[in-house]
């Protein structure tokens, strides 16, 4: 592989002689490959959910020694048998036998003098200065085993000295200069670059959203950059000389860009931007890939219903989106509504169903265009419908394509919570829940902003590439969606890279065939058009090729607004959005009676929800008027009024008798004397996870009867709690007020269903170097002789993480220099030899 590299939630890189492996919130994993020893820091998600050669990481060392099969035992040949990987159809690797003697016991005595002597200037200077840090009593005792084998003398001295001055930096008291002491365990650099005992894990970098980890490793030996310069592109450079990346392509100091919103000029790795008034966008695309106001992406299994975005502070708007579980094994997501509602107020509700049809206040369908003071309503072409409001939102849902738009006027920065994140452009607080806590991951991300308590949160599965699951599909997306790095986008690739589209186009492709190919091109093909540059990918693909009905056409950026009949019976309200899809070619106007374009003089007349063909006459309260030209003329005065209808809701649902628990009461789905129901029951019954989310229930939402709370408590579980004893939820558990969550990371409190939370720091780290030498993740140390593949963590639990360590000798008299690794991660792999 090409370093660095990304593989599903794994990022691969090189910091001098080490590979790292890193997993966000995860683990970070170095291994050195000239001497094979391997580091392993597991962050506070992990606690107590590790097993293998690096022990059950639970801060207990008593207990470290589990076998596989959960036995404790002192016997460290069992403990270490148990754990040896066996592959499916191999041979067997042979039992290390118990009692295994030390190299030592056969040396003869002149040579123990001389191991001894050596081993023991660990107890001296320079290493003393780190002896109330790190013990170096079990490093002799390693030390002299890996002499006994390999003589008192060369490059193994110089190997085992560095593994306790690796593990002080690793306690965050590195050893500076203790090279010196020993000339012959000094390092030479290329040029340019100087040997140094402690290099940052997340060092100085020219990308500077480059993301520090709470499992990353203090610090790591080798050579790298002298202080004051960044390691960039295989060298070493001012931090004035950095280059500013943009879309994945990297740009020289000096370069000035010129965008729609800023005009900005790189200036050492950063952008120096003058921004102008400019909206946010937020999109859902293919299954469920979200791309946050800011910029955030990221996916998650979203099968309910969600809060897409909402005013944080004035409660002016909520949009939802509603799934449900579609693709050929029911695997995948797919939008079936979006609703906006305005103030809280169910009268305000608009609902964009997938089959493209438009309701208001839940109930009434309406026909397009559709105005008021609030919003306009309009079928911007046959694929899109948009909703454009008054107080500068603007929601486009190409319901035919799995895809959603939201945008936001600036007014509304730092004022939105939902999947959309929080509009501030900081990527790093979008994950932000309505108890006021970053989530860790997109899924319990997800499930915090989950509207109804009817739908099951879904939990964190296994990362399976669709690809892996779908592989008859897998030749078809990578053939269909290696398009977008081809010549038929190229004109977009200076702009936008293509690298990212390219990776959700194939795994939804995997997932649900031709469709979200089509739709993940046109996504990409979108955000081109912002560059002014327009990519017709439907006429060359013929996968994707649109078929409009007879007499419209086909355009990748048109609008159809006061292009329908309809639309002539109002007032025009048009702005300068474009979509892909059919419309009517100009002059001529889509008839919706006949689905037909016709000349303007061929249109009927909207008034009042009836219409009226060309040449009729009606009476209004205005006067007689007359259809002509697709709106009523008056034939007795200059002005008329257009009204708009007068609707009831009716609805009934006979009355059911039904055993409740204590404290709780049956609301069924009776009707008012108005004929508008009391209540929608349990489906929109407030819980203390729903009272977070501060929304007001659809009126489009399906009364369910039930068992519910009385007014003013809320419900969770099968007991009524008042708002101040609502219990806290996060990472699946529920904690009650008062009750306090604790780890070496943080401490957090609930209170009022909600965490009060201090963070701090922790280090977690597990070891593994020479020929038998470990170290837990809780500080045990020991040794362990095997030629087996050994497992030194597996996780035990819904986290899918496995390392598997095996000793490769290099000599013919068993000497052990390296170990080869393989890192498993859900369905990903990465081997080192």
């Amino acid at each position: 592989l090409q370093l660095p590299h990304h593989v599903h939630d794994l990022q691969l890189e090189r910091i001098s002689q080490y590979v790292l492996v890193t997993r966000q919130r995860g683990f970070t994993l170095a291994w050195e490959g000239g001497s094979g020893s391997v580091y392993l820091k597991l962050s506070p998600e992990l606690v107590g959910r590790a097993c293998g050669l690096c022990g059950n990481f639970n801060a207990d060392v008593q207990d470290d020694l589990r076998t596989s099969y959960g036995v404790l035992t002192h016997d460290v040949e069992m403990f270490g048998n148990s754990w040896a990987e066996a592959e499916p159809h191999g041979a067997r690797c042979p039992a290390v036998p118990s009692g295994f003697s030390s190299p030592c016991a056969a040396a003869e005595a002149h040579v123990l003098l001389k191991v001894e002597e050596v081993c023991a200037v660990m107890l001296e200077p320079p290493f003393q200065s780190c002896h109330e840090f790190v013990s170096p009593l079990s490093f002799m005792a390693g030390c002299s085993n890996d002499l006994c084998m390999s003589g008192p003398e060369g490059d193994v001295v110089c190997q085992v000295l560095s593994e306790y001055a690796r593990a002080c930096a690793h306690a965050d008291h590195p050893l500076h200069g203790w090279r010196q002491h020993f000339p012959q365990c000094a390092r030479s650099c290329p040029a340019g670059l100087q040997h140094r005992e402690c290099i940052s894990c997340c060092p100085a970098s020219c990308n500077l959203e480059r993301t520090c980890i709470d499992s990353r490793l203090a610090c790591l030996d080798g050579c790298y950059c002298p202080d004051g310069l960044i390691y960039e592109d295989g060298g070493c450079v001012e931090a004035s000389d950095c280059p500013c990346e943009f879309h994945g392509l990297f740009y020289h100091s000096g370069h000035t860009l010129q965008e729609e919103c800023s005009n900005c000029t790189c200036v050492g790795g950063v952008w120096n931007c003058t921004e102008h008034s400019c909206p946010g966008e937020c999109s859902v695309t293919g299954d469920m890939y979200f791309q946050s106001f800011d910029g955030r992406l990221y996916t998650f299994a979203a099968t309910c219903q969600y809060v897409l975005a909402k005013s944080r502070n004035s409660g002016k708007f909520t949009v939802t989106i509603q799934n449900a579980p579609c693709g050929a094994n029911l695997d995948g997501s797919c939008i079936q509504s979006v609703n906006l509602v305005i103030d809280e107020d169910p009268r305000t509700e608009v609902t964009l169903s997938h089959l493209g049809e438009v309701f208001l206040a839940g109930q009434y369908r309406v026909s397009l265009p559709y105005s008021d003071d609030l919003f306009h309503i309009q079928e911007l072409s046959s694929m899109f419908l948009q909703v454009r409001t008054a107080f500068g939102l603007r929601l486009q849902y190409g319901w035919a394509q799995f895809r959603v738009y939201l945008q936001a006027d600036a007014p509304w920065k730092d004022d939105t919570a939902g999947l959309c994140g929080t509009f501030n452009g900081n990527i790093q607080d979008d994950f932000l829940s309505p108890s006021g806590m970053i989530e860790s991951t997109p899924q319990l991300f997800g499930n915090a902003w989950r509207v109804s308590s009817a739908c099951s949160s879904s939990l964190s599965p296994p990362q399976l590439d669709p690809c892996d699951a779908h592989q008859q599909a897998a030749a078809y997306a990578w053939e269909m969606c290696d398009v977008l790095n081809q010549d038929l986008f190229s004109a977009c690739h200076q702009h936008l890279s293509p690298a990212t589209f390219h990776q959700q186009c194939r795994s939804d492709t995997c997932r649900c065939g031709t469709p979200c190919l089509c739709s993940a091109l046109a996504h990409y093909a979108r955000h081109c058009r912002r560059f002014s540059v327009v990519v017709d990918f439907r006429s060359q693909i013929p996968d994707c090729a649109v078929t409009c009905p007879a007499t419209m056409q086909y355009g990748t950026c048109v609008s159809s607004c006061q292009r329908r009949c309809s639309a002539l019976s109002v007032p025009p309200r048009c702005g300068g959005e474009c979509e892909e899809g059919c419309v009517c070619p100009p002059e001529s106007f889509y008839n919706h009676r006949t689905h037909t374009c016709v000349h303007r003089s061929e249109c009927p007349c909207s008034f009042l929800g009836a219409d009226y063909e060309p040449g009729d006459v009606i009476m209004t309260s205005a006067g007689v008027q007359l259809c002509l030209d697709g709106k009523l003329v008056s034939q007795t005065s200059d002005s008329g009024e257009s009204l708009q209808p007068n609707v009831t809701l009716s609805s009934s649902r006979p009355p059911t008798d039904m055993l409740c628990p204590p404290g709780q009461r049956y609301q069924n789905c009776s009707e008012g004397a108005d004929g508008v129901l009391l209540s929608r029951g349990v489906a929109c019954e407030r819980t203390c996870e729903s009272s977070l989310l501060n929304l007001t229930c659809s009126s489009h939402e399906p009364c369910v009867a039930g068992c519910t709370c009385p007014p003013g408590l809320l419900k969770h579980g099968d007991e009524c709690f008042e708002a101040a004893s609502c219990p806290c939820l996060w990472k699946g558990k529920e904690y009650y007020p008062g009750d306090r969550v604790s780890s070496p990371c943080h401490q957090c409190v609930c209170q009022h269903g909600t965490f009060r939370c201090a963070f701090r720091a922790c280090p977690a780290m597990c070891s593994a170097y020479g020929d038998r030498h470990y170290g837990t993740f809780d500080g045990l140390l020991f040794d362990y002789v095997g030629a087996c593949e050994v497992h030194l963590v597996k996780s035990s639990g819904d986290v899918m993480l496995s390392v598997t360590a095996e000793n490769v000798g290099c000599f013919d008299g068993g000497v052990v220099c390296r170990k080869s690794l393989v890192v498993n991660v859900g369905g990903s792999s990465v081997a080192f030899d």
